[in-house]
């Protein structure tokens, strides 16, 4: 189809195309994997023609999902301080950071939320270190006297 994909006609004229091949091809099912932009102009039309297009499974691409993953996070957490994080650690400028948690920049913002998942563990790990460390030290603790008693019973009298 040789015009625009931002128009309805368009969209439904590809939809029809898709569902008309597989029909020749006897599938039962026709799957069809599109951008964003389509997917909700193709969801519109799909949901006022639920039986002309009922055997049309639609999918949006996995780029597209992941770029929408990751403007859910963004919005998510930009005001739980992930923004003032990125702009304070010197890891970006303001603009770019913002324009990153917006999933407009699909690499550098992967690249942030990676970056702020490794700090995160890394505090976790601290964290778990320390812990470990305190458990360590009452556990050797509530060992002390027994072994300090075992220790007098050994080097007494009464052993030898």
């Amino acid at each position: 189809v040789n015009a625009s994909p931002t128009e309805m006609s368009t969209v439904y004229a590809v939809l029809h195309k898709c569902l008309t091949r597989c029909k020749r091809a006897d599938l039962d099912f026709c799957i069809i994997v599109v951008d964003q932009a389509i997917y909700a102009k193709a969801m519109a039309i799909l949901s006022q023609k639920r039986e002309e297009f009922s055997p049309v499974i639609l999918r949006m691409g996995g780029f597209h999902i992941a770029c929408t993953f990751l403007g859910i996070l963004g919005k998510r957490f930009q005001d739980a301080g992930l923004h003032d994080i990125l702009v304070e650690s010197g890891v970006a400028g303001t603009a770019a950071t913002t324009s990153a948690l917006q999933a407009r920049q699909y690499n550098r913002g992967v690249r942030f939320h990676k970056l702020v998942m490794e700090a995160l563990q890394r505090l976790r790990w601290q964290e778990f270190v320390r812990q470990e460390k305190n458990s360590l030290q009452e556990e050797l603790e509530q060992l002390r006297t027994p072994i300090e008693s075992l220790q007098e019973c050994i080097t007494g009298d009464n052993f030898r």
